[in-house]
């Protein structure tokens, strides 16, 4: 199963996870998340969303999709995975991202050499008369070349991006931190509305009390990747819908992992060589702008996407919290159709098959912002639904809701929404029972598996 195919019916077990699509992307990316999976015993999706998140870094904010006339899309991708604490997330983050911290290592010596001449230079032009310095130019403080930074204010990003115009990358581990950092000052609003405007790329002009100069940024590129813990993902929600911040993140809650094995050692991979070689390759060449366009095949299947996506859309709830995220799913599939073009090569023209991979994975990451929104909008989360298939399958795949409710301790408002949940899930669903033939009335039963396709199944990621 595929992720253009799912729908609740069809869902498999496990809450209706599917792993992403790795067979369909680009080669050197799909090995490495192959590969790096099966070392560390993970989900594909801890090792794809960091390498997606290091690509749109290498890249940089030079290169442009042109879709339309009107619209265009830089690579800038913001992604969240969602995981219990030692889930694996961070060793699987270290592993994609250590091109990139490798360069700001290598930086750091290159800077302080230059430095060190910097600083030589100055002091001959110093010792200059007046004269020989009016000749002569002042020798200028080099910079250092950056891709990654942990924190920065919206300040320092003025700073950093103007000197690192092609952008930088934003990696916390913790991603809570960044939030909880948007309302530091007291004289200011916050810096949500400045992010956002980051994220499309939009200048950025605010004017601080107390402070002379305003902070500008033209044309900001920075890409975001972090992680939550699924508690702290369910409070910033909350806090975080209306102003469309958490909407922009690319989500994911891949599965936890099972109990891992102690190895001593474990052997170094040959795919992550290349994909540090791939990485140097964009960057690169991140320096140069660069256009690019869709061929005739790429855009006839991204215009009937786009109107499919728009149908599914529009069929939710005004007050839906999942429009929010789907309302920008169109903008971010644009983006990952660039990095995947950028990944097989780039070129001006950007071919069927890479649209097809794109919208595969946006696929993909819309029906995880399903499976997410439908579990942070109230109490019940994805252990709930595992915790009732595995009461199901321990009374033989079939319990009456009463007896669900006790082995589950639910009230009876949780014990219908529960219900709900599993058959939105694929994991289970309701069945009444015909009357014996003694009449009376028997209980209602909830049953392992998809609801038949003779019954009517509620709306899901993949049904217009």
């Amino acid at each position: 199963m595929t992720a253009d195919n799912w729908t609740p019916g069809n869902a498999p077990v496990e809450c209706g996870y599917e792993p992403p699509p790795v067979a369909h992307l680009p080669r050197v990316l799909g090995t490495f998340v192959r590969e790096h999976a099966d070392r560390m015993g993970l989900d594909p999706a801890y090792l794809l969303v960091p390498a997606l998140a290091a690509a749109s870094a290498a890249i940089g904010g030079n290169a442009v999709l042109e879709l339309s006339s009107t619209w265009s899309e830089r690579p800038c991708l913001w992604l969240l995975t969602i995981a219990p604490p030692s889930s694996g997330k961070t060793p699987a983050a270290k592993a994609a991202l250590a091109p990139l911290a490798a360069w700001e290592s290598q930086a750091k010596l290159d800077n302080a050499g230059e430095l060190r001449q910097y600083e030589q230079e100055l002091a001959e032009w110093k010792a200059l008369d007046r004269k020989g310095r009016g000749s002569t130019s002042q020798p200028r403080r080099p910079t250092m070349r950056r891709t990654l930074t942990g924190d920065a204010t919206i300040e320092a990003l003025q700073r950093l991006l103007a000197q690192n115009p092609a952008g930088v990358l934003l990696h916390r581990d913790e991603l809570a931190g960044w939030f909880g950092s948007f309302n530091r000052y007291a004289n200011g609003d916050g810096d949500a509305p400045a992010w956002c405007s980051i994220y499309s790329g939009e200048l950025v002009v605010r004017d601080r009390r107390g402070e002379d100069d305003p902070t500008i940024i033209d044309s900001p590129f920075v890409p975001v990747f972090g992680n939550l813990v699924p508690t702290k993902f369910r409070f910033l929600a909350s806090m975080h819908t209306d102003d469309g911040m958490l909407a922009r993140f690319l989500k994911v809650r891949p599965p936890v992992p099972p109990p891992r094995l102690w190895k001593r050692t474990a052997e170094s991979l040959e795919s992550a060589g290349e994909w540090a070689e791939v990485l140097a390759s964009l960057r690169a060449r991140r320096d140069v702008p660069r256009r690019v366009r869709l061929s005739r095949e790429a855009d006839t299947e991204w215009g009937g996407w786009y109107e499919e996506h728009q149908r599914r859309l529009h069929s939710l709830a005004e007050d839906d919290p999942l429009r929010y995220a789907w309302g920008k799913l169109s903008g971010n599939a644009a983006r990952l159709a660039l990095v995947l073009h950028e990944l097989h090569g780039g070129g001006v023209t950007l071919e069927l098959k890479t649209m097809r991979q794109a919208l595969d994975l946006a696929n993909w990451f819309r029906r995880e912002e399903w499976r997410i929104a439908r579990r942070a909008t109230g109490e019940l989360d994805l252990d709930d639904v595992e915790r009732a298939e595995r009461a199901l399958s321990a009374a033989g795949g079939s319990m009456t809701l009463p007896e669900l409710a006790t082995a589950l301790k639910l009230d009876r408002a949780t014990q219908d929404r529960l219900v709900k949940l599993l058959e939105e899930s694929g994991v289970g669903h309701r069945e009444w029972p015909r009357p014996g033939a003694q009449g009376g009335r028997p209980s209602l039963r909830v049953v392992l598996g998809p609801v038949p396709a003779q019954n009517p199944q509620p709306m899901g990621p993949e049904r217009g």
